[in-house]
């Protein structure tokens, strides 16, 4: 008995059974074949593998029939790491934070002030640099054709960092012509001088300019960190969306999802001199 357009699973060791205990078949669509009464049938052997082996999920790769781990390196314990990180505060300016504009990311943006204020202590006690980047657009940009009204305009007051962020004269503050801030920045040369490694991303939006920074640093070769209580959106629910898109992805461990906190234990406490 065979489907059209099956092929044999035996040799991933599985195999699909029919109720009566007659036939056996072969078939890569399993929900058509749970509907007409066929149910999945796992070996002994490969039952018990799966019972002992922590963080690994009973669903099934349909490329390879194997069972697909399920994002184990989040449940283990992080290795310390020896990477020289550099943190990047991400469009924090006044613009953002002004109430009349009625801005929902504002009040959100308000509650990440002070986590991401704790981090620049952190990483000032570690003597790791910190970039401040900052949106500096022109009022003909072409990204304002669309729906989005010119703001953080270069020169301007409303692209300014806001005042209650702890910065100092030591930090790097990077205008960007763009959401990246490494988009026509010089920010790899700037990072490269100084043995960076890692970018720590905070700031907003995490859909948008934090996003990119992060993509951005990748393909500078340079490893990502989104910091995921040091970050917002203009609602909870785009953030939350958009963290869980990236912590599971095929580049761990040189894009991860952390919490300021994870992110420094995995850290020595100083630079190595």
């Amino acid at each position: 008995m065979r489907w059209k357009g099956c092929r044999p699973w035996a040799a991933n060791g599985l195999s699909l059974k029919a109720n009566s205990g007659r036939k056996t078949v072969a078939c890569k669509n399993e929900t058509r074949l749970l509907r007409c009464g066929f149910v999945v049938r796992q070996p002994a052997a490969i039952r018990k593998v799966l019972k002992q082996a922590e963080g690994f999920s009973h669903k099934f790769n349909r490329s390879s029939c194997q069972p697909y781990p399920m994002e184990k390196h989040i449940q283990e314990k992080q290795t310390p790491s020896a990477d020289r990180p550099a943190l990047l505060v991400i469009d924090m300016v006044k613009d953002n934070f002004v109430a009349e504009r009625n801005l929902p990311i504002t009040p959100l943006a308000r509650r990440i002030i002070a986590p991401i204020n704790h981090l620049i202590g952190g990483f000032r006690t570690r003597r790791w640099p910190v970039v401040f980047s900052t949106d500096a657009f022109q009022e003909e940009d072409f990204i304002f054709t669309g729906r989005m009204s010119p703001h953080s305009l270069k020169g301007s007051q409303g692209a300014e960092i806001i005042e209650e962020l702890d910065r100092t004269s030591e930090d790097f503050w990077l205008p960007k012509p763009r959401f990246s801030a490494f988009f026509d920045t010089g920010l790899e040369d700037w990072l490269r001088q100084r043995g960076v490694t890692l970018c720590a991303v905070a700031g907003i939006a995490t859909n948008f300019c934090v996003l990119t920074t992060a993509m951005d640093a990748l393909c500078h070769d340079f490893k990502a960190v989104i910091l995921s209580d040091c970050t917002t959106a203009f609602t909870e629910e785009i953030h939350q969306q958009t963290l869980a898109l990236y912590r599971k992805n095929p580049l761990y461990p040189l894009f991860r999802v952390l919490t300021a906190g994870a992110f420094l234990e995995l850290l020595p406490d100083n630079e190595a001199s």
